[in-house]
């Protein structure tokens, strides 16, 4: 509140004052009775320019004993005494520079229990899209002298190494190291199949000595051979290992060989094929085989009296592999360029696709994608060497082939558990690595170069 002094006016009574304060201070709002006792006392004493008598005082304490404060609602609301103003500062209302802003009106909401904080949950990270795709060569070796021949099986492949026969010599890689090792190789005329036992830097390699007479030998390391069985009038073709560690031998007549867990002794066990054999796969108590009479023969390991079930093919069958306990795939060469799925316990075909090029291998996924290789291996232009399929159902869809090349593939192998494809290009004499075979793709994922590494 100002006061002028010095003003030539009539002097104003303390009273005069206040009732100016009680009807323009609060004239728009509510109070209560306490604080506007407390703030107009405290008013009365910031005035220091003129003393108040003590009768003014009593004359503001009887007014305000006059008024009904008692609730805040019957507040006493006095109108607005421009007269009193007037003659306070000369003017009817304040000039702008003087002008009170009108104070801010609060309510008192009533006490509600709060409710809890919902948190929001987080938005899903959106993944970026996969596929599958047959990755680029990771590394290639040299491997000249490479033979090319659908019944001979001259590569092999485990966890950490792979073999190859190159003429009348074996070499192995280290694909941890990235070293080759060379095996003595002595007496041989002709190796024909090669095998690397898992988990030991062992071989285990037929070799024809002459038309009527064969060895298979196991060698336990690079310069030693440990020994060696041999077979009249017939030749070892291919092997498989199974896990008990048996190792079961197809040889030229047909006929079906095992080896013990100590690869001492060899056991004769059935003339399972007419024609020599070129493909055993074993799985559980059971071991497929596909010949070249055009069959393939699923067998049951306990008793080899007869096969379990029997299979007409159009053509030579190397290609197998097992898809479960009750679906085989098979693959024919260029008499009847095709894959098949057989089902085991019904006994009867389930699927058949066309490839327009002959099946050298094989090879199914070692997870539940239910996805394979297969590699073909005819002597034309324009066909794609390597394809990648899945399984919906019972019928393979084709999701990624490699780019029509001069390229025959007749040799491949799986190694590193089965996520790495080694593939024998007999056409370019090199042996090809892809990493990471049947793992999914990102359209996002950086692509490392390509590189290459000669032996």
């Amino acid at each position: 509140m100002l006061y002028i002094k010095n003003s030539r006016r009539p002097p104003i009574s303390s009273s005069e004052i206040f009732f100016f304060m009680l009807s323009s201070y609060y004239k728009y709002n509510k109070i209560i009775k306490s604080n506007f006792k407390m703030k107009l006392y405290m008013s009365v004493k910031s005035i220091s320019d003129r003393d108040i008598s003590l009768r003014d005082e009593m004359e503001l304490s009887q007014y305000l004993s006059s008024l009904s404060l008692k609730e805040t609602n019957n507040c006493v609301k006095k109108p607005y005494n421009s007269a009193l103003f007037e003659r306070m500062f000369g003017y009817k209302t304040l000039p702008p520079i003087l002008r009170f802003s009108e104070p801010k009106k609060y309510t008192q909401l009533p006490l509600t229990k709060s409710k809890p904080i919902e948190q929001s949950k987080p938005e899903p990270i959106k993944q970026s899209k996969q596929y599958l795709k047959i990755p680029e060569i990771s590394k290639i070796l040299d491997a000249p002298g490479l033979v090319n021949r659908y019944d001979f099986n001259h590569l092999s492949g485990t966890d950490s190494h792979l073999g190859i026969v190159l003429e009348d010599k074996i070499y192995t890689y280290d694909l941890k190291t990235a070293t080759s090792q060379k095996w003595n190789i002595e007496g041989a005329d002709q190796i024909t199949c090669l095998h690397l036992i898992h988990g030991k830097e062992q071989i285990v390699y037929g070799t024809e000595l002459s038309r009527s007479y064969s060895e298979v030998r196991f060698m336990d390391s690079p310069t030693h051979l440990k020994w060696a069985i041999g077979l009249s009038n017939d030749t070892p073709l291919s092997f498989a290992q199974h896990w008990n560690g048996v190792l079961y031998i197809g040889s030229k007549k047909g006929s079906i060989f095992a080896l013990d867990k100590q690869f001492k002794q060899c056991f004769s066990l059935v003339d399972a094929h007419t024609a020599p054999i070129c493909k055993l796969v074993a799985h559980n108590n059971y071991l497929a085989t596909g010949g070249n009479d055009s069959l393939v023969k699923v067998w049951d390991l306990r008793k080899f009296s007869s096969p379990l079930r029997e299979f007409t093919f159009g053509a030579p069958v190397r290609a197998l592999d097992w898809i479960d306990d009750s679906r085989l795939i098979a693959g024919g060469m260029i008499e009847d360029p095709c894959i098949r799925i057989y089902d085991i316990e019904r006994n009867k075909l389930r699927c058949k696709i066309n490839t327009t090029a002959a099946v050298s291998n094989l090879h199914m996924s070692q997870d539940s994608s239910y996805t394979f290789i297969s590699t073909h291996c005819r002597l034309s232009l324009n066909f794609s060497s390597i394809k990648l399929w899945k399984l919906k159902g019972d019928e393979p869809q084709l999701i990624d082939e490699t780019d029509p090349e001069k390229s025959s593939i007749m040799y491949s192998a799986m190694a590193k558990g089965g996520t790495t494809l080694i593939t024998a290009d007999s056409r370019q004499e090199n042996v090809q690595i892809r990493d990471e075979i049947f793992a999914p793709k990102s359209n996002l994922s950086f692509e490392e170069p390509f590189t290459r590494e000669i032996r």
